[in-house]
């Protein structure tokens, strides 16, 4: 699928005019109103950043499952720690991966203010090239988090907005926003029994092999690295699967659900999900970017409705202005 590659120099740039940051906002305006997705270049990650976080994520998924365990998932909203494979798998599928979950680097002599708050569990090795585990994801994250803030800033232009407009009901949404590293296996024999083979083999919600349990993201935006040359993530587009390749020094981003809620459904939120590698491994990173935990963002239809991080989306329109909520502990993360 031939996505758009637009480019985010002119948020990044001291120089840039509003005639080009308006040249951008309108190409992410009309991605977005046709797909809810897009690649985004000159995002000022650079590529050694991006290629230390991918290789000390193989050296950590490689590393014995007894070392793996001693940092177990911290379910519910706030999600820290290793997923084991089938760590998250649903009664019908079976998730063929793992995955490692971090955000914010919290501090621990602070209380947290809400339940997505707190505290990130790292295990402790380097790899041969002494590059420090959790000092190169941390360094990742807050990269992303930047590049995350300055495409609020183009999202609010394409909108008709000044440009901090979106940003200031994101301060501190870094705190409860959500990186998931995910490393996919191909499928073979020897990592799961017969009778999974034999099934449906991929995850509960976003990693499946059959057309059902269909997705879009819950939150804001969601910003992708995936490995070179390695296709898994599609996204369903004119009642078909397209593939999403990855694209050197890019970014995959797409709408979450919120973005499509206050924009009246102008943006889309794109059903999306993951295809198990046929034969080699895969690792991608995933942020879930989230705005200010008590931010309510008026939906731009007439501006009266609030949207709310906990208000429920699944009867977005007649019950939204009754503000029903959804328990954010039963939220799950998938790319």
């Amino acid at each position: 699928m031939e996505l758009p590659i637009i480019s985010l120099r002119a948020f990044l740039s001291t120089s840039a005019n509003l005639t080009q940051k308006l040249q951008t906002a309108n190409l992410i305006s009309e991605a977005c109103q046709k797909y809810g997705a897009f690649y985004v270049k000159d995002h000022n990650i650079p590529l050694s950043n991006q290629n230390d976080a991918i290789n000390v994520s193989k050296k950590f998924f490689s590393l014995d499952e007894k070392i793996k365990k001693e940092i177990p998932i911290k379910k519910g909203g706030f999600t820290r720690g290793y997923v084991p494979i089938g760590g998250e798998s649903g009664s019908e599928l079976f998730e063929l991966k793992e995955a490692f979950s971090y955000g914010y680097n919290w501090d621990k002599n602070k209380s947290p203010t809400n339940i997505l708050q707190g505290e990130n569990i790292w295990p402790y090795y380097q790899d041969q090239n002494n590059l420090c585990f959790q000092q190169v994801l941390e360094t990742f994250f807050d990269e992303m988090i930047k590049c995350s803030l300055s495409l609020t800033k183009a999202f609010s232009l394409s909108l008709g907005f000044e440009e901090d407009y979106l940003k200031n009901f994101c301060v501190e949404g870094d705190t409860i926003s959500l990186m998931r590293v995910f490393h996919y296996f191909p499928v073979q024999k020897g990592l799961v029994s017969e009778n999974r083979l034999n099934g449906t083999i991929g995850s509960s919600p976003h990693t499946v092999f059959e057309d059902i349990n269909l997705f879009s993201d819950w939150g804001f935006l969601t910003l992708i690295l995936q490995q070179e040359d390695q296709i898994g993530l599609q996204i369903y587009h004119e009642n078909k699967w397209k593939d999403i390749k990855p694209i050197k020094n890019c970014l995959f981003v797409n709408c979450g659900d919120y973005v499509s809620l206050f924009t009246n459904g102008k943006y889309k939120s794109p059903l999306h999900r993951v295809i198990s590698p046929l034969k080699d491994e895969r690792i991608s990173f995933v942020l879930f970017f989230y705005p200010n935990f008590n931010a309510k963002i008026p939906v731009l239809a007439d501006g009266k409705v609030d949207v709310s991080l906990l208000k429920d989306q699944s009867k977005a329109g007649s019950n939204l202005e009754n503000g029903n909520f959804v328990d954010i502990s039963k939220v799950s993360f998938g790319e």
